[in-house]
């Protein structure tokens, strides 16, 4: 595996005629604007202009986007290789090092009608897009963010080496809204610390994805019981800060889904008459050859009448996660042949 990020990204993609810009500071000329032959970061279609051109490039060197689950996911069916598009940083797989180094030529050095990049190689696949991944003697791999552990700690003021440690992210009792409670006495940004924890969860931390959902529902209107709410998953991550998701996938690459109700949580903490309090929750997760790939833990939108109703309603949520994954990796193994 190697990491390659696109210098200056979006200048490399061409625009089609009719962006105008006023001339710059200090360029001025009297009722002249500028016209813009390639793409300009601060564009509303900055990104997409330049997903379809490094698309159509790619096409052009014998990639495939495989269209129908994953269309940042490029597929070479000569070579094998493999390439993960996240905006600008990309990631290649393959198992012998030459052919990732024949791409990144190939890109830096285009030839015929192809448009070249300025491409830069990082590293291998550990430390993408802030995740560290380390390996161990059993053959298993952590994935570990204490780089965004650390950024979260400081934003919450809980860096100090005195600080207790909690054993688990949240309290027994359920997250309420607490309309008529105190208000909150910190100044630190509450949806800066969840937009932290979000990302956190949803890669490398599934332990706190429960507590993290609880306190994103009161983004808007935060009160003290939540900034403690945040506090304590906080104290939990500090004593857990070099801890990561392990991952060491079996042979069988068998695919499961695991999915669970709970039934109007809520309704012995809030209003009654607040239709929010009745609301289920669900929780999911899907593994891959025993390696838990994605998971979820939120509300569900219908309001079940039954604790039946509300499994049905979880298991239907969790399946719509479960079958774009299924048809992604039969494209996948069709494309590479793979039984």
């Amino acid at each position: 595996t190697k990491q390659i990020d696109f210098t200056l990204a979006f200048v490399h993609a061409p625009l089609d005629p009719g962006t105008y810009v006023e001339m710059p500071r200090g360029f001025e000329f009297d009722g002249m604007i500028m016209e813009l032959n390639k793409n300009l970061y601060g564009l509303c279609n900055a990104p997409a202009n330049f997903f379809y051109h490094l698309k159509g490039e790619l096409e052009k060197r014998g990639f495939e986007a495989c269209k129908e689950s994953e269309p940042c996911l490029f597929i070479n069916k000569t070579t094998g290789c493999m390439m993960l598009v996240y905006v600008d940083d990309c990631i290649l797989f393959h198992k012998r090092e030459d052919v990732i180094d024949d791409v990144i030529h190939s890109l830096n050095n285009p030839t015929g009608s192809q448009s070249g990049f300025d491409v830069g190689v990082e590293e291998d696949y550990a430390g993408f897009l802030g995740i560290d991944i380390k390996r161990h003697d059993d053959g298993s791999i952590e994935l570990i963010q204490t780089g965004l552990i650390d950024r979260f700690l400081d934003a919450v003021e809980l860096t100090g080496g005195t600080i207790n440690t909690r054993l688990e992210p949240a309290h027994k009792e359920l997250l309420g809204k607490d309309e008529n409670g105190p208000p909150r006495r910190e100044n630190w940004s509450y949806p800066s610390a969840i937009g932290m924890l979000l990302y956190l969860s949803s890669n490398s931390r599934p332990d706190i994805s429960f507590a993290v959902s609880q306190c994103a529902q009161f983004n808007h209107c935060p009160k003290l019981v939540h900034e403690i709410a945040i506090k304590r998953i906080a104290r939990y991550l500090k004593g857990t800060r070099d801890k990561g998701l392990i991952l060491k996938p079996d042979s069988a690459l068998s695919l499961e889904m695991y999915a669970d109700a709970d039934f109007a949580g809520l309704w012995s903490t809030e209003d009654p008459d607040d239709p929010i309090c009745v609301r289920s929750r669900t929780g999911c997760v899907i593994t891959l050859g025993g390696v838990p790939i994605t998971w979820t833990s939120k509300l569900q939108t219908e309001i079940a009448v039954s604790t039946m109703h509300a499994e049905y309603i979880a298991l239907s949520m969790s399946l719509r996660e479960l079958l774009p994954i299924s048809r992604l990796l039969n494209e996948i193994c069709d494309e590479l042949s793979i039984n």
